[in-house]
């Protein structure tokens, strides 16, 4: 099973509650993702954290992947972290210009965003060189 075949966001399966059983179907998916994320070992991110996010190939691009920093947001009184794009794989300009949807200040919790939007299974979470979270792996077969 490649990872094309696998990867669904908490917020993708919840559209897809939504169009199928209505608000309760939705609202159960979102709080199943919310309470895997909370629920891990590893969470909160904490500053220094690196975080990968695959994504697959399509019919116009290759597969490709961008690496976010979590960075302390300056002058912060909450603990507040933001996402800082460090690179892009591979490096090209068209991927550049898809790599940093996540990147910058004004959220709250930037992992909770990535975590629900791009989908866990895409997801590699490291904090000293370890790894807490492969979620490409999980896809593997």
């Amino acid at each position: 099973m490649t990872l094309a075949q696998t990867v669904t966001s908490p917020c993708a399966v919840s559209q897809d509650a939504k169009r199928g059983r209505g608000t309760c179907g939705d609202e159960a998916v979102v709080l199943d993702g919310e309470r895997a994320l909370t629920s891990a070992p590893w969470y909160p991110a904490r500053a220094g954290d690196r975080i990968t996010v695959h994504y697959e190939a399509t019919g116009t691009t290759t597969a490709f992947k961008g690496t976010y920093l979590v960075t302390e947001v300056p002058g912060s009184h909450r603990d507040q972290t933001e996402l800082v794009l460090t690179g892009c794989d591979p490096d090209e300009p068209e991927i550049r210009r898809m790599c940093g949807l996540y990147a910058g200040p004004g959220m709250t919790d930037p992992v909770r965003q990535l975590w629900m939007q791009a989908g866990p299974a895409r997801l590699v979470i490291e904090r000293y060189d370890l790894t807490l979270h492969n979620g490409p792996a999980s896809c593997q077969r």
